[in-house]
């Protein structure tokens, strides 16, 4: 039986898909019920198979390099996380009010449990002690409102924050400098899993375009996809300490 002829016309299809198909297209070995005499080392390539045998090959390597470039997508090889930020928790500039501009979540339940906040906001209480940092939270979920405060232990280094109640988690403060602007990132070992959290929170209600920018790179530096930011939005007003039932961690 005749050797296979060498359909060039595809090839040349092949390799102008891109590099990375190109490189199977001189690389991959397909088995085939053909005995095709070879010659040299290098092994059967596209290039020398039948057009229809060519296009399904194709298709497959196309759909490997789609999910591939997927997988890497979520982290960018050259992303860093921002380095955490000294917090000095008796500046003006960190206590006060902060409104829940958005998040991004590994830990699932977390996403059935606040998925519904229509929006909430963060009263960063006066400190009294230099290591211990009251913390109250506000938030609307349909026409219901609940607030929670909690106090947490910072860091001698003025970097970590931790909790009695939740001796599982640590979270940090990135520094974005923005000045009107926090961003947390919060680690939790569940399991023996690590789990990142994102959540930025703002002055204004309203993001800014470069704190929205610094969030998304740093959830994708998180090793998120930007499909898990959820924005609250913000239909209805926002809580009022007299309308808050408390919960005290």
């Amino acid at each position: 039986m005749a050797p296979v002829q060498e359909n060039t016309s595809s090839c040349d299809e092949i390799r102008n898909a891109g590099l990375l198909l190109s490189k199977h297209c001189a690389s991959t070995q397909i088995a085939t019920d053909t005995k095709v005499p070879i010659k040299s080392p290098v092994p059967v390539t596209l290039c020398s198979l039948p057009t229809t045998r060519t296009m399904a090959v194709f298709n497959v390597l196309v759909f490997i390099a789609i999910n591939l470039i997927q997988s890497f997508a979520a982290t960018p090889p050259s992303c860093k996380m921002l380095p955490p930020k000294k917090i000095d928790p008796k500046s003006t500039t960190f206590s006060g009010k902060w409104h829940f501009l958005r998040w991004a979540t590994q830990y699932e339940p977390y996403r059935k449990e606040f998925g519904q906040v229509d929006n909430s906001l963060l009263m960063i209480l006066p400190v009294v002690q230099t290591d211990k940092v009251p913390m109250k939270g506000y938030m609307r979920i349909g026409d219901n409102c609940a607030s929670e405060i909690e106090t947490y232990h910072l860091s001698r280094n003025g970097v970590d924050f931790t909790s009695e109640a939740k001796p599982f988690m640590v979270f940090r403060m990135l520094d974005t400098k923005i000045q009107d602007s926090l961003l947390f990132h919060i680690e939790e070992k569940r399991d023996g899993k690590m789990y990142h959290t994102l959540c930025l929170y703002g002055r204004n209600p309203v993001a800014m375009e470069n704190e929205v920018k610094i969030f998304e790179e740093q959830v994708q530096c998180a090793g998120m996809k930007k499909d898990k930011i959820i924005v609250p939005p913000r239909l209805k007003d926002e809580c009022k300490p007299q309308d808050t039932v408390e919960a005290l961690i």
